[in-house]
């Protein structure tokens, strides 16, 4: 309970700042598509969330401190119950990125596979900047995320197909991995260099 605490404070903090961004952004750079602007506030919403949720480090915590583990499945011999609930929220966490990709800037510019590598590589980033905070850098963390992201995908085409309707919205004007690499930037600054100031 005390960690949703710590995340939902995290986001709200980090939103007075990306919120605005985001929609000056989305108001010159995109089109002016509602519905488009509110997918990507709440995508925006969703990383502070999962950067919280991860402890990416900060400016002011930021120490190197590396602790790897590069076997898959070992820790589940120390505490398979504690093991098992933390790898199911790992893939709870990127669940939502197999769905936001898709749906902002289409399943045609997003297929699986694209998804998927994106989902590897947030990943990859994640775990290498756990090597400056006293958190593990694991190998299975990054296979659930992926598997996340994989069951976030197939979940949207599932809602789709039941649903007979297809759920992506209007491309962007610019293209989607400027967009993306905009948004990413702007999130990570502020959670680096603002966030530990004021909250």
């Amino acid at each position: 309970m005390y960690r949703i605490v710590f995340i939902l404070l995290d986001v709200i903090v980090v939103a007075i700042f990306t919120v605005p961004l985001g929609l000056i952004f989305q108001h010159f750079f995109t089109e002016r598509v509602k519905k488009r602007k509110m997918i990507f506030i709440l995508f925006s919403l969703y990383l502070i969330a999962v950067f919280s949720a991860v402890g990416i480090p900060d400016i002011r915590s930021l120490v190197f401190d590396p602790s790897i583990n590069v076997i898959p499945i070992i820790d589940i011999v120390n505490s398979p119950i504690s093991y098992i609930r933390n790898e199911l929220l790992n893939i709870l966490l990127f669940v939502p990125l197999g769905v936001f990709l898709p749906v902002m800037w289409s399943r045609d510019l997003f297929t699986v596979k694209r998804t998927v590598m994106f989902g590897l590589g947030l990943s990859f980033v994640i775990e290498v900047s756990q090597l400056f905070t006293f958190r593990l850098t694991d190998i299975d963390d990054i296979i659930t995320n992926v598997l996340g992201t994989v069951l976030g995908y197939y979940l949207l085409l599932c809602c789709e197909k039941h649903c007979n309707t297809k759920l992506d919205i209007v491309d962007g004007k610019i293209s989607a991995g400027l967009e993306l690499f905009v948004l990413f930037s702007y999130t990570i600054l502020i959670m680096f260099f603002v966030k530990p100031y004021i909250r």
